[in-house]
């Protein structure tokens, strides 16, 4: 099994997906690729002879159309960056943002109308008050394996003082 970063054949296959037609790019996926995953902020192809590649996407939105732009993969010198954890981070400010821009509203209308349900989007406001140093290790890659998209957005009881998030996140 080649790395995520598998070059021979990856390049080779990104050269010919590249270079050529849609009937040619459509044939050249069915035979080499055996599933694609598309996640909140990265693109795994898994090709049949094992080789897995690994890109962050951008999701473009436009009315009921979406557009994905594929990005090199995002790695800092600490670590491996999580895309996802970067993408929660900052639908967490933005759901911050919103609430503070718009303080005479529900928290039912800010949900809706940040395009959430209400129980998420109280998750996003509560995590857009974590530590500093704990935002800093995400961004820089540095947070603890266990700290994942998912852990943060399952985790009830976050403390609201930065000094008991870091023990418990970070210790």
């Amino acid at each position: 099994m080649t790395s995520i970063d598998g070059r021979s054949n990856a390049d080779r296959l990104a050269t010919s997906l590249n270079g050529s037609d849609y009937r040619e790019r459509r044939e050249l996926m069915i035979e080499r690729v055996r599933k694609v995953t598309i996640g909140d902020a990265s693109l795994t192809l898994l090709l049949n002879d094992g080789t897995t590649l690994e890109r962050t996407i951008e999701r473009i939105r436009h009315g009921n159309d979406a557009k994905l732009i594929v990005r090199e993969p995002c790695v800092s010198e600490h670590g491996k960056v999580d895309p996802q954890l970067i993408v929660l981070l900052r639908d967490a400010h933005l759901a911050q943002a919103l609430a503070l821009a718009r303080p005479k509203l529900s928290l039912d209308q800010l949900a809706k109308l940040f395009g959430r349900s209400t129980e998420r989007y109280k998750r996003l406001l509560r995590l857009s008050y974590l530590s500093p140093k704990l935002v800093e290790a995400i961004v820089n890659g540095e947070q603890p394996a266990r700290i994942t998209n998912r852990f943060l957005q399952n985790l009830d009881g976050i403390p609201l003082s930065w000094t008991a998030q870091e023990e418990l996140l970070l210790g």
